[in-house]
């Protein structure tokens, strides 16, 4: 006997989920981009300027992260 489920997954049209797609394709640009901005004003501080601000090149990435976040926070 072929077991059928009882819980089916509500219909989404295709246009649906083109705009989902689209949606996420673009969430994932802004990310990158605000990621990679962060990164190259973290890379163009020289030592005294990190010193003063307490931070080293191995925390540029969670910094990077952390700017991500707070800027997707303020806009939504």
């Amino acid at each position: 006997m072929i077991a059928t489920h009882a819980h089916h997954a509500p219909h989404v049209s295709l246009s649906e989920r083109i705009a989902a797609l689209r949606h996420s394709v673009h969430v994932a640009r802004t990310r990158r981009r605000i990621y990679n901005r962060a990164m190259d004003e973290l890379n163009h501080l020289d030592q005294r300027e990190m010193m003063e601000l307490g931070i080293s090149p191995f925390m540029f990435h969670e910094i990077a992260l952390q700017e991500v976040a707070r800027k997707l926070l303020q806009a939504a």
